[in-house]
């Protein structure tokens, strides 16, 4: 509002400006040099945490179904796998795309073209699954 009333003078308002610039990047080195120190290490870690907790999931579902038909003697039906037996579902976080962890915990960047390639390859495995449904039925 003073700036309006009483502008300052050309070498004055390049002052002004050249003060604020120094500020603001001042501001986002700091930021970056924050950020970059302190997050790689711990979203790498988590990755791949999270990832070998998703895979020993993974591993035991796919092995459930089979040994409960050994163990319980129905030998003359197939094993169902889980992964056939139902529709798939998303495994990968809707903010980065990553596999093994869910959006609500995720400490990464935001990667919104590797989450829409991760959809598109949902969708083609749900669209084929639900035609080999279908024409099982």
């Amino acid at each position: 509002e003073n700036l309006r009333s009483d502008p300052p003078y050309f070498a004055e308002l390049l002052l002004l400006l050249q003060t604020e610039e120094g500020r603001q990047l001042a501001k986002e080195n700091l930021m970056k040099k924050h950020l970059t120190a302190s997050k790689p290490r711990a979203a790498v870690h988590s990755q791949s945490t999270c990832a070998f907790k998703w895979l020993l999931f993974s591993h035991r579902n796919l092995n459930s179904p089979s040994q409960h038909h050994l163990n319980s003697g129905q030998h003359n039906q197939e094993p169902s796998s889980s992964a056939t037996s139902s529709r798939p579902r998303a495994g990968y976080c809707f903010k980065c795309g990553e596999d093994g962890h869910m959006s609500a915990g995720c400490a990464n960047p935001p990667n919104p073209t590797l989450v829409l390639k991760k959809k598109k390859q949902l969708e083609k495995r749900q669209q084929a699954w639900d035609s080999n449904k279908k024409s099982s039925n």
